[in-house]
């Protein structure tokens, strides 16, 4: 079981995420905004994060800046859910470990997650 930070700003991508996170065995903390998450990250100590890109105060790049560039967070894994299209962020080269386009499916997030964590 793996330690969750979801990062989502829609409540219905939000709830139906955390369901699918927490039946696969995962322990899933839910933040609204990357502001809230960044609040969140020292104390939780997650295994990944699964963000967002737009999302309001603080999106997705944003969050994942601060992340990065924080020495003791760096090496955290991230997943990027979003319906931008993919060339897009593509061409912004993220320092990202994965991208799940919206709208996705069950499985889908399940297979991503399960091999950022090593498994699957």
């Amino acid at each position: 079981m793996a330690r969750v930070l979801l990062v989502e700003d829609e409540y219905l991508i939000a709830i139906s995420a955390e369901g699918i996170l927490e039946d696969a065995g995962h322990d899933v903390v839910h933040a609204v905004d990357g502001r809230q998450a960044l609040n969140l990250l020292t104390d939780m100590n997650p295994d990944l994060v699964v963000t967002d890109y737009v999302m309001p105060r603080l999106d997705g790049a944003g969050l994942i800046a601060a992340i990065r560039g924080d020495e003791r967070l760096r090496d955290l894994r991230i997943v990027l859910m979003t319906a931008v299209p993919v060339d897009k962020i593509a061409a912004m080269n993220l320092p990202i470990d994965a991208f799940l386009q919206k709208p996705f499916t069950n499985e889908e997030l399940e297979q991503v997650v399960a091999r950022v964590l090593g498994e699957g």
